[in-house]
């Protein structure tokens, strides 16, 4: 009695033998431990590195300069990212990161916004999956025009949703997602989105890290997804606004969607949103970054074309009645979207920031960007009574991985504050530890109630935060 003592606990598992199906591979922790008395045993005796590790981490955080909720978010999504990955081989290293409790293995759409964190800690992993796409999910598709659909132009190479799900791999060319015959829903095709996906990641992976050998290796891809995304505005050059027009052949004549498919077409419906519109802005800056690197000058030139075609479009569409952009430009839709702004991270972590400053070549739509957010970052627009941020204005419906990424373009690429933003977080905050507090990290929000998406690793797109002011 009176007296203090310290245990020392180890927690492990081990799997042993082949750990997926369709295309066989195990656990890359197999080719050290033949069994889990040996993982446990090591866990101990490496006790003071591991605890060193963590303590450096938390030392990080806390230094931040980051509010007590930004700082449980950031470690909240952490231990939900890693609790969702796995290192496998089949010969050679194997990343895999499963979408929650939804398992579908390395989807695209949440890879493009895990990459901040992976670029940060482990971004090997991003190359890896990079590759993985191209060498297994890859496909080459047609497109048409949703007056004509069955008239079909060239497409483009593509990639798909994910590469399996539950630890069995899909068929080659083919994600355990994506369904045709469904025009604009749950299951329909996001060519488009993936397109721009596994470009920005490219683009952002070799401007994190120098990569020359992925920037030689992939030359003649860049080309073609060059060729694709604009195939996908339209097979006409002289008819090319820089959105996307034409819906992928895979939907079998239905409509593609975005990463955000279970909301209204606000966000979920492609064609012609200006969130995707957005990213397509920002693949082309990333094209042109990788082809001035490779030193493709007229390619380089084509692509930049290509962004000024999309942003002078973009900034045109700002209604002045409604005070904002609508979410879908097709004359009739009057939602308002915060993800109008996402795709600004990308060339800003690329590097490219005079690309997103009001005085760049892109100041125009820059512009009409900040006048859009000032105008629905309100109660009863886009933001709840609590002050948590609601993703679009008709859509009872937030990511919180989403939100963390928007946050960011908000106060540091934009530069913008509003009153009453510090009740943003602590309400954010409240929505995981009360609302999804049996889920561990949840994503999918209905009014702060978890309604899907738990146990999810994309909010690491947090991370993101601890470069604010720098």
């Amino acid at each position: 009695p009176g007296e203090r003592r310290e245990v020392n606990l180890a927690l492990g598992g081990y799997i042993e033998g082949r750990a997926t199906f369709n295309h066989a591979a195990r656990f890359w922790y197999n080719r050290h431990f033949p069994g889990l008395y040996e993982v446990l045993a090591f866990a101990f005796e490496n006790r003071g590195r591991y605890l060193a590790e963590a303590a450096a981490r938390d030392a990080e955080l806390a230094a931040s300069g980051l509010s007590a909720e930004q700082q449980f978010l950031i470690a909240h999504a952490t231990h939900s990212y890693y609790g969702s990955t796995e290192w496998l081989t089949d010969g050679k290293p194997l990343w895999v990161v499963n979408e929650g409790e939804y398992l579908m293995i390395n989807t695209l759409d949440l890879t493009i916004d895990m990459i901040f964190f992976e670029l940060k800690f482990n971004p090997w992993t991003v190359r890896n999956v990079l590759e993985q796409f191209v060498d297994r999910y890859s496909y080459v598709d047609q497109v048409f025009s949703p007056d004509a659909p069955d008239t079909l132009y060239p497409g483009g190479i593509s990639f798909t949703h994910d590469m399996g799900v539950g630890s069995h791999f899909s068929p080659k060319g083919y994600s355990s997602y994506e369904c045709s015959g469904l025009d604009r829903k749950c299951f329909s095709c996001m060519t488009c989105e993936q397109l721009v996906n596994w470009v920005l990641c490219a683009g952002m992976y070799v401007a994190g890290t120098g990569d020359a050998e992925f920037l030689r290796n992939y030359r003649d891809l860049f080309f073609r997804c060059l060729e694709s995304l604009l195939n996908r505005d339209h097979p006409d050059p002289e008819k090319r606004n820089g959105l996307m027009d034409f819906e992928s052949s895979r939907t079998g004549g239905g409509g593609e969607i975005t990463t955000y498919d279970s909301l209204d077409h606000s966000l979920g419906q492609a064609r012609g949103n200006v969130y995707l519109a957005g990213k397509c802005w920002a693949a082309y800056l990333a094209l042109e970054k990788l082809f001035e690197e490779l030193g493709e000058a007229m390619a380089a030139a084509e692509s930049r074309a290509a962004a000024s075609r999309c942003a002078a479009t973009l900034e045109k569409s700002f209604d002045e009645q409604l005070g904002f952009i609508p979410a879908v430009l097709d004359g009739d839709n009057q939602s308002a979207i915060v993800p109008a702004v996402e795709a600004l991270v990308y060339p800003w972590h690329m590097g490219l920031k005079e690309a997103v400053t009001e005085t760049g070549p892109y100041g125009g739509y820059i512009r009409m960007l900040k006048r859009h957010v000032e105008n629905i970052l309100k109660p009863g627009i886009c933001l709840y009574e609590d002050g948590g941020w609601k993703l679009s204005s008709s859509a009872d419906n937030s990511w919180m991985s989403k939100i963390c990424l928007s946050q960011f373009v908000v106060r540091e690429i934009l530069g913008l504050h509003y009153e009453g933003e510090e009740h943003a977080d602590v309400a954010h905050v409240r929505w995981e530890a009360e609302g999804a507090k049996s889920h561990a990290c949840s994503d999918q929000f209905s009014s702060g109630k978890p309604i899907g998406s738990r146990f999810y690793p994309r909010i690491v797109t947090s991370i993101l935060w601890m470069s604010e002011g720098a």
